[in-house]
């Protein structure tokens, strides 16, 4: 079997080269193994590239300005949205006590709620007057609730 290679320009098609190799045979086919007729001809024809119309720029322009406004609302609304600490909030009676020279937590606990375990009074008042510590300082006003001892 013969085959003849001829080489003929090539269409110019964006920016490809001079030349296209097409191969020319006699039309007759070996029956032997498929290795000696040579790889299967294809021709691929590429896509032209996508292009977008005027209408079709100007409907992604919107989608993608929608998409921008939809996120920055969300933000906003994130932000600016109040957290609640409950439901049940009511008003505590208080009674104020100012601490003498002397005085811990653990004494005024002890005179506030006698029956109650003082390290339990000592945790509600520290988070009643919002302490940073319990240390305290003669002269200092603390508050102390009407129900120290708790539910």
């Amino acid at each position: 079997m013969s085959t003849v290679v001829a080489f003929t320009p090539m269409r110019a098609r964006h920016g490809r080269g001079p030349a296209d190799v097409i191969p020319i045979s006699s039309g007759r086919r070996s029956r032997g193994h498929p290795a000696e007729n040579g790889p299967p001809e294809a021709s691929v024809e590429l896509a032209p590239p996508l292009r977008l119309t005027r209408r079709g720029r100007l409907v992604a322009t919107l989608a993608v300005a929608l998409l921008v406004m939809l996120a920055v609302a969300t933000g906003v609304l994130l932000i600016s949205h109040q957290a609640l600490a409950g439901d049940g909030a009511r008003a505590v009676p208080a009674t104020y006590h100012v601490v003498l020279p002397g005085e811990t937590l653990w004494s005024i606990a002890g005179q506030v709620a006698p029956d109650a375990d003082r390290r339990d009074t000592i945790e509600r008042l520290i988070e009643f007057n919002a302490l940073s510590s319990p240390g305290l300082q003669a002269g200092q006003r603390i508050g102390i609730p009407g129900d120290p001892a708790g539910p």
